[in-house]
């Protein structure tokens, strides 16, 4: 096969996931190349932007570019949730919790990519693709013509649906979405969240003065459906509830369509040149309304991953470890949130659709744990400190000057996953000055003088809640 063209990395997708992916790789200097299927922009669900998303948008140099779009901010939270009585939350200020355009937004990362080096093919589709010594050889079909590349690495954006053999394994059991669009200039401007007793509803204002309005539910409730009943049986769920029920009978703008929400992860997330990023790697319950966020996260550790194994190899291995530990934590902690979630739903636990979904530990990745809840007592700035016999320190890969470099990370019953840096510092450095003589305004005093007053109280704050750092026991 001679290809069209070389390049470094060939992302199969062009969603948020693989736009980012792209955008960074291109901005580190690499030939990158995205093969997208559809033409933009296209109507896609999940439209949340949560507030972990900004901090991945500062990266990228795009938050402005973003917050200057079309956007919906909820007025507020009305929640049905652990009692049949509303819960109103307030949203807070502007950029927390906006509702974006899907298809304006995904249009907005991938041009981003495209403008900063990325070659884009769309629409185009992968025809085959073959892995052979010098890279991937792949052939794609552009708008209709044939074009062959050659990639060292593929990276996998394909979201659900995909085109790479995968090895998925489910997180929860299968959940499906009725998805739609009312007319919302005339209703509440705000979220809602309701639980009834086969599911779930959700709605938010979105751009364009629409409702995205979704009702979640076991598959097993629609398997005797007729064709032409979808909106009939969406409808009648919104009927079922309190804060929906007016909702039921207002106008569609786009009537309702039946998609998958199951959660599942893929077990093989890296390895032999492929990287799966977004979806492909694992999609979350849809209660945590981080969708957009989680794939973005994954594109931009999938690019320092790349970057690193490129340009040192002997660090591969290391980097392949790095990506698999952060996914399945991601995966570890939603399970953990989601399962307390559905279970705070006593008064429908006993139906099928409550009670499966509030045993998480079933679905747990192998290795995960959840830590434990510690209390701590408040002590004084005089307090000796020390620091606790359970602390271990280990070498753990972690990102550092867009790289994956190996750090002294500290590894503790009370935490999660080992944890390197505290407040921007490595914990070696801050572990080196507390001595079994040292108090707690010492501490701070030593910490004082390489960051700034304030992120050292939170630093000792966060060590004494977790017991990294411990009061010294008054001598007998």
């Amino acid at each position: 096969m001679n290809p069209d063209a070389r390049y470094d990395i060939c992302i199969v997708g062009g969603g948020p996931a693989g736009a980012v992916t792209a955008l960074r790789l291109a901005k580190l200097g690499y030939r990158i190349c995205v093969v997208e299927r559809c033409v933009f922009p296209r109507p896609h669900v999940g439209e949340s932007l949560t507030p972990g998303a900004y901090p991945i948008l500062d990266v990228l140099g795009l938050r402005d570019s973003i917050l200057a779009l079309e956007l919906a901010e909820p007025e507020e939270t009305r929640l049905r949730w652990a009692t049949p009585n509303t819960e109103r939350l307030a949203t807070g200020q502007r950029g927390i919790g906006l509702m974006i355009d899907r298809a304006v937004f995904d249009t907005v990362l991938l041009q981003a990519a495209e403008a900063a080096g990325a070659r884009v093919f769309q629409p185009a589709q992968v025809r085959s693709t073959n892995q052979e010594t010098d890279g991937w050889n792949i052939e794609l079909a552009v708008d209709g013509r044939p074009y062959k590349l050659n990639a060292a690495f593929v990276v996998d954006a394909t979201g659900r649906k995909g085109f790479f053999r995968r090895s998925r394994r489910r997180l929860s059991p299968r959940t499906v979405a009725l998805c739609g669009h009312l007319d919302g200039r005339n209703l509440p401007r705000a979220t809602l969240v309701e639980a009834f007793s086969d599911g779930w509803c959700w709605a938010a204002p979105i751009p364009g003065g629409l409702l995205s309005t979704m009702v979640f539910l076991d598959p097993d409730s629609i398997r005797h459906l007729r064709p032409g009943e979808l909106e009939t049986l969406w409808r009648s769920y919104l009927a079922k509830t309190g804060l929906f029920a007016d909702l039921a009978s207002a106008p569609a703008v786009n009537p309702p369509t039946l998609c998958d929400a199951s959660a599942y992860f893929d077990q093989h997330p890296i390895g032999q040149a492929l990287i799966r990023v977004g979806e492909a790697n694992f999609a979350l319950d849809p209660l945590s309304s981080t969708g957009v966020e989680k794939a973005m996260q994954t594109g931009l550790f999938a690019a320092l991953v790349l970057h690193t194994t490129m340009l040192r190899p002997e660090r591969a291995a290391m980097c392949e470890r790095f990506y698999r530990d952060r996914s399945q934590e991601a995966v570890a902690a939603h399970i953990q949130w989601s399962s307390n979630f559905y279970a705070a739903v006593e008064r429908f636990r006993h139906h099928s659709f409550w009670a499966t979904r509030a045993v998480g530990a079933k679905y747990r990745p192998e290795g995960s744990s959840s830590p434990p809840v510690i209390q701590s007592d408040p002590i004084s700035l005089g307090t000796r400190i020390r620091v606790s016999d359970l602390v271990r320190l280990i070498e753990e890969p972690c990102v550092i000057d867009d790289e994956i470099r190996s750090h002294a990370a500290l590894l503790h019953p009370s935490l999660g996953r080992p944890v390197a840096f505290v407040e921007g510092a490595g914990i070696d450095d801050l572990l080196r000055p507390v001595s079994f003589a040292a108090d707690l305004e010492g501490i701070l005093t030593a910490w004082s003088r390489e960051m700034p007053p304030a992120q050292a109280r939170r630093a000792a704050a966060w060590m004494l809640k977790n017991q990294i750092l411990e009061p010294v026991a008054p001598s007998s």
